[in-house]
């Protein structure tokens, strides 16, 4: 980090406050020019993206400087009761979804004690360089597909060029807060209206990598090689209301053929769906989230039929009443 000395600290108005409008102008300019006229529409496109994400940028570090250096007079205090009165201003770089800026702020301290940095709590920064949303997005394409092609989407949508080893790094953080999520997540306040418990479940083989792969000795017998994959289990539960159709209907629909009428009521959707999955958990501990009611269709860690369902007709209040019991016992 590079200290400057404390008189840096005053802010600097008028400074580079016009940068960003002076990038726009040119921007307006360059669309109106003979030289854009004389490219293709969407090399037009293309660099119009990357002059407006630039004029983005330069608001961005605009923004960060009027909001001050975080300076709160010639000493603090922490709440263990050392006094820091020796202050420098660091700089700290902040990569947006814009591209870098670079933010100023003054770290207070004092020797054998680490500092503080009072404008990094007022911006909510985060511990890497990298901004919450940033991250927030790179989860998001990780959790669809490689991580090259997350990194490759991040750089075609922001310019920002991210490592593949800091995309599997943040995906991994990120997933340490799912079963958190999913624990704490309160129950719908609204019970379901449904008479129909659905449960299910499904399995997936995922192959591991070769360094994941235990050692084992070598067969000449054809067939699945224990070892090589890992099973990836999905479950469900969610209300789901009677949909009532004729025979008829029913063969139509699983030779999926067209219907000859309309459908006289439209088919129900779910109410208060929870969708779980887990590539570390067993089968077994993965269907454990089921009610009480789902799982009395399974023995041995089994599942007799794609679905367990209870279609007892109740009163409303006895939905409510047995709803309640199982939100507790899932969220």
């Amino acid at each position: 980090m590079e200290a400057i000395s404390i008189r840096a600290m005053m802010p600097q108005d008028g400074k580079d406050t016009a940068e960003a409008e002076r990038a726009f102008e040119g921007l307006v300019g360059w669309m109106t020019s003979r030289q854009a006229r004389a490219l293709p529409l969407h090399e037009v496109e293309r660099r119009e993206e990357a002059q407006i994400r630039e004029v983005a940028r330069l608001l961005l570090q605009e923004h960060i400087d009027a909001r001050g250096q975080g300076a709160v007079g010639h000493g603090v205090k922490r709440v263990t009761g050392e006094l820091l009165t020796e202050h420098r201003v660091r700089e700290r770089g902040y990569v947006s979804l814009f591209g870098k800026v670079t933010i100023r702020r003054v770290a207070y301290g004092a020797e054998g004690v680490r500092s503080l940095r009072p404008l990094d709590e007022q911006l909510n920064l985060p511990q890497r360089s990298y901004s919450y949303e940033l991250q927030k997005r790179v989860t998001r394409q990780a959790a669809l597909g490689p991580f090259a092609a997350a990194c490759e989407t991040l750089t075609e949508w922001s310019g920002v060029n991210l490592p593949k080893r800091m995309v599997e790094t943040l995906a991994v953080e990120a997933a340490q807060d799912v079963a958190q999520f999913y624990d704490h997540k309160p129950p719908a306040s609204d019970p379901p209206t449904s008479e129909v418990l659905v449960c299910a479940a499904d399995g997936k083989g995922v192959p591991l990598r070769r360094e994941q792969l235990k050692e084992r000795p070598r067969r000449g017998q054809k067939g699945p090689k224990p070892g090589e994959k890992k099973m990836a289990t999905v479950a469900a539960v969610y209300p789901l209301a009677p949909y009532q159709r004729s025979p008829q209907e029913i063969v139509r629909e699983v030779h999926r053929e067209p219907p000859a009428a309309p459908a006289a009521s439209p088919r129900p959707h779910p109410e208060h769906k929870r969708v779980w999955a887990s590539l570390k958990k067993e089968r077994t501990r993965c269907l454990t989230r089921w009610p009480p009611r789902c799982t009395s269709g399974i023995r041995g860690g089994k599942r007799r039929g794609r679905f367990c369902v209870t279609a007892r007709r109740r009163s409303r209040s006895a939905r409510g009443r047995c709803w309640g019991r199982w939100a507790r016992r899932c969220t």
